[in-house]
């Protein structure tokens, strides 16, 4: 039930947001009434699963297509099913 609100949140109201925040007399009503406010941070482990990933995906559907066209020439060519 938070998601919706936080899409809705952030996308229209986090634009005033910054603006509120950048002000010097106004600051401290974000750090009052949002203390759950967090500033995006990126962690080494994230880091390095964000440059994984793509690896592991094409790594994935390499092993897919292999795997498969070994079953599929096996029965084109009448040979025994591979399991």
């Amino acid at each position: 039930m938070v998601s919706p609100f936080v899409i809705y949140f952030h996308g229209v109201l986090g634009l005033n947001l910054d603006w509120i925040q950048g002000s010097s007399v106004s600051t401290w009503t974000i750090q009052f009434f949002l203390p759950n406010l967090l500033e995006a941070s990126k962690s080494n482990i994230i880091e390095v699963l964000e440059t994984s990933d793509m690896n592991l995906i094409f790594a994935g559907i390499l092993g897919f297509a292999l795997g498969a066209f070994k079953i599929y020439q096996g029965r084109l060519r009448q040979n025994e099913a591979h399991t």
